[in-house]
C-alpha cells in the first residue's frame, strides 16, 4: 500500500482486492470503517475547502481517479499508485460480508438510483440475506432530521452514500455524531451510479462539467506547488 498526504489528509492507494480484504478483516474485528472513494471533485474539495477537510479527516480515502497518479507522481514522487474501480470494489466489499446477516442502507441522489442499486445487488447476490433499504438524498417529504431518524430506525450495519450526499453527512456530523459510530460507511459516487444503471442526462452533464473543472483547477494547483518546490530548492 502506498500513501501520500495532501493538505494534511492521507490518501491510501490500494487495489480493489486490498480494500475488500481490509473491510473483511475490520468486520471480523468488529470495528467500524469509513471509506471514501475519491475522484477529482473530492480532491478539489480537499484542496480548496477547509470545512470539507475537517469532514474527511481521519477517514480512509482511496483514489478512484487517474488524476491521483498525476498528483502523486509530480508532487510526491510516488509512482504506480493503485486506482480502484468503484463499482467492482463495492461488489467485492459486499461479497465479503455475505457470511453476515447484513442490513445495508443506500443513500443516493434520487429515489430511482437507490431502488435500482438495491435491486441489482439482490439480483447479483441472490444467496445473500440482505435487508437493503434505499434512501433518496433529495426527498421533499423527508428533511435531514427525519432521514436521520429513518436510519436509526433501520439500524443498518453498513450505509453506502454516493458522494453527492456529503451535505447530509456534514449535517449528521454536526447534529448526531454518534450515528456513524454505530455503522460502517462507504462513500462512492461512480460505484452507486454504475451499479444502479441510472442515467440522468442533465445531472450527468453538470457532474461531468464539475469534474472537468476540478481536473483543471487541481492541475493548476499541482503545477503551482511544483513551481514553488523548485523555487524553494533553488533558494537553498
Amino acid at each position: 500500500m502506498k500513501e501520500f498526504i495532501i493538505k494534511k489528509i492521507k490518501f491510501s492507494c490500494l487495489h480493489d482486492e486490498e480494500v475488500s480484504e481490509l473491510v473483511f478483516r475490520k468486520l471480523l474485528d468488529k470495528d467500524k470503517f469509513f471509506i471514501i472513494f475519491a475522484d477529482a471533485k473530492v480532491l478539489f474539495n480537499i484542496i480548496y475547502i477547509d470545512e470539507y477537510r475537517k469532514l474527511v479527516s481521519g477517514k480512509m480515502i482511496v483514489p478512484s481517479s487517474k488524476l491521483f497518479g498525476f498528483v502523486a507522481r509530480l508532487l510526491f514522487g510516488v509512482n504506480d499508485i493503485s486506482i480502484v474501480k468503484e463499482s467492482s470494489t463495492l461488489f467485492k466489499v459486499i461479497k465479503n460480508i455475505s457470511d453476515y446477516y447484513y442490513r445495508i442502507a443506500v443513500v443516493a441522489s434520487n429515489e430511482k438510483m437507490a431502488s435500482k442499486f438495491k435491486n441489482n445487488l439482490k439480483l447479483s447476490f441472490p444467496e445473500m440475506k440482505l435487508n437493503i433499504v434505499g434512501l433518496s438524498r433529495i426527498l421533499s417529504k423527508h428533511k435531514h432530521k427525519e432521514r436521520i431518524e429513518m436510519l436509526k430506525k433501520l439500524k443498518p450495519n453498513l450505509v453506502i452514500f454516493d458522494t453527492v450526499s456529503f451535505k447530509f453527512v456534514k449535517f449528521i456530523n454536526k447534529n448526531d455524531k454518534e450515528l456513524f459510530q454505530e455503522y460502517s460507511v462507504i462513500m462512492s459516487s461512480r460505484g452507486v451510479e454504475l451499479i444502479s444503471g441510472v442515467r440522468n442526462v442533465v445531472d450527468n452533464v453538470i457532474e461531468v462539467t464539475k469534474r472537468f473543472l476540478s481536473w483543471v483547477f487541481v492541475a493548476l494547483w499541482v503545477l503551482k506547488e511544483k513551481v514553488l518546490m523548485i523555487f524553494n530548492e533553488k533558494k537553498r
